[in-house]
């Protein structure tokens, strides 16, 4: 079964079940709603090639780097502070020592092509489903590790999924949210609970893409497993 089959069908039956719900006899009474287990709607992505992967254990902000490449946007300070860092780590090139020095009014064909010249020094190429993977899984580190709350990691991730035109990494979050908030039918609008259970089952999606994909996470997160 495809990863689109598999998102239309928990869409599809969510949606059913609320339309079921609706068209209930009598009173309605509180009921018992067992989500969905995000790791059932989670599968693997191509792994990084192994050098790459070295980078994203020790550098921080290389997802970030990677998607803004794919998305041929503009040079940031965070890219500075990027090439800054893998200096630090050893991973230098004479296009990192070039994007250290940078100023940030770069043109922006230039710093796409000196970062494809990067790469390339650093001996692998850029695909964007591993590129996207890579942002995915730094954004899910981050909200586990406290710097972004869950609903801020999915914000991202489903902008991200509409700016790159439903790519299949970011898709999948788009489906999950949109699962989450709009299709589970919740036997009380008003409960106090529901904030936190939709909170939890989003932490345990980041959680559990991490997990189908470990070839992706930094030294810090892998540790704490």
């Amino acid at each position: 079964m495809t990863p689109e089959l598999t998102n239309l069908i928990f869409v599809v039956a969510a949606i059913v079940f609320a339309v079921l719900l609706e068209l209930r006899p009598g009173k309605k009474k509180p009921m018992q709603i067992k989500m969905a287990d995000p790791a059932e709607y989670i599968y693997p992505h191509p792994e990084p090639p192994e050098k790459l992967q070295a980078i994203l254990q020790q550098v921080p902000g290389t997802g970030e780097l990677l998607y803004h490449y794919t998305e041929r946007n503009n040079i940031t300070k965070s890219a500075k502070y990027w090439a800054l860092e893998m200096l630090e780590k050893g991973f230098e090139t004479p296009g990192v020592i070039q994007l250290a020095g940078e100023d940030l009014d770069m043109d922006p064909l230039a710093y796409s092509a000196l970062l494809g010249t990067i790469f390339r020094e650093l001996g692998f190429e850029v695909q964007p489903e591993v590129a996207n993977c890579a942002y995915a899984a730094s954004i899910a580190e981050e909200v586990l590790q406290g710097q972004r709350t869950v609903r801020e990691g999915f914000g991202v991730l489903n902008a991200a999924a509409i700016s790159s035109g439903y790519d299949i990494v970011f898709n999948d979050f788009y489906f999950a949210k949109d699962y989450v908030e709009n299709l589970v039918p919740w036997p009380d609008e008003e409960d106090p609970r529901k904030p936190e259970r939709m909170d939890g089952w989003m932490r345990r999606y980041f959680e559990a893409f991490l997990a189908a994909n470990p070839k992706y996470r930094s030294t810090a997160t892998a540790a704490q497993n």
